[in-house]
């Protein structure tokens, strides 16, 4: 999470050239002379669009079962000093770790054009959290939270565009929900108790562009995929509660975010039986990043209950690597098949 905006889309730039310069020397590799189909995996993993001349008719939606092994994870928080005398920084830090769902289905809509829609589910692991706080007043420390727990989807919808030689211009609109709640903090730390929860809830709402890469045997595929945005759009909601000398009170705010990026690095290999059915080990990794400008409310529970407001910067920052399998079965279809113009 070190990466900040200016490497991320000089990274993402570099790697596409990379992958557009690379497309017809791989095509002249051991894959060369194969036929194209747009297919694609990650944690919005994509199956054939150009079906075979064999199975002209088939739908063949995909299904990927993946690993979020825990990494770099999440970092949540901001800077600014909201009343006198309490902390001048707050950042959560933790780890996504769970087990990744996902079910893609192509629509073919002409030789070289298809659409690709998609969704993704995190079945996640209880993990516990740190707070890393700053304080006008105090030394600088950690508040330690028990546990976490978290929520992850999203959908996907996509259009792929063949370019030739194996190499595929990608494009569309990613729509993903990330809401975390935090529980039980060691009560020997400042101003807290234990029974206490803090949330974070983080919705993106991400275009993106890219590109991959192809190749075919009669045995086998392999792929390199990449795609991103130098900017992350979506909203942030932030409630943090603390508890001083038995009186709670809590931070909360929220703001749409409009910079930073989003990339995302796939590569896969798959085997393919005689009769077309298809499995496939993949490795994504993925990496968000958005700041905003916050609001940031302090409200003591009093008695009298009083409100303090102030502006602060609020950073998001979320890295994960994925790892995992897939099965794309051909199915019969009369209603989605072939092409439609």
């Amino acid at each position: 999470m070190a990466v900040n905006y200016r490497s991320g889309i000089a990274i993402c730039c570099l790697v596409l050239i990379a992958i557009c310069w690379s497309g017809k020397a791989i095509a002249e590799l051991s894959f060369a002379g194969t036929t194209r189909t747009s297919e694609q995996v990650s944690i919005f993993p994509h199956v054939p669009s150009s079906p075979s001349s064999a199975g002209a008719s088939r739908f063949d939606p995909a299904i990927y079962v993946g690993y979020m092994s825990p990494g770099n994870g999440v970092r949540a928080g901001y800077t600014g000093l909201v009343l006198p005398g309490t902390c001048v920084s707050s950042y959560f830090v933790y780890n996504l770790q769970g087990i990744v769902l996902a079910a893609q289905k192509p629509i073919n809509v002409s030789k070289n054009l298809s659409v690709q829609l998609g969704g993704s589910y995190l079945i996640a692991m209880k993990t516990n959290a740190d707070q890393e706080i700053t304080w006008l007043t105090f030394p600088p420390g950690v508040r330690e939270w028990d546990w976490t727990r978290s929520s992850l989807y999203a959908l996907q919808a996509e259009i792929d565009y063949c370019a030739g030689s194996g190499l595929n211009l990608v494009g569309g609109f990613r729509w993903e929900s990330l809401v975390t709640n935090f529980g039980d903090p060691n009560p020997n730390y400042y101003f807290t108790a234990s029974g206490m929860e803090s949330a974070l809830s983080v919705a993106s709402y991400q275009p993106f562009i890219g590109a991959e890469i192809e190749q075919r045997s009669r045995v086998g595929k392999a792929l390199l995929r990449l795609i991103g945005f130098p900017v992350m759009l979506g909203s942030i909601e932030h409630f943090n509660t603390c508890n001083n000398r038995g009186v709670p009170f809590a931070h909360v705010g929220n703001n749409n975010v409009n910079s930073g990026y989003f990339i995302e690095a796939t590569g896969e290999i798959g085997f393919m039986n005689s009769g077309a059915s298809e499995l496939s080990g993949f490795l994504t990794w993925e990496s968000y990043r958005g700041t905003c400008t916050m609001n940031l409310e302090r409200r003591d529970a009093g008695p009298p209950e009083t409100i303090t407001s102030a502006n602060v910067d609020f950073l998001y920052e979320r890295s994960n690597l994925i790892f995992g399998g897939k099965i794309s079965i051909p199915f019969s279809s009369s209603l989605l098949s072939g092409n439609i113009f």
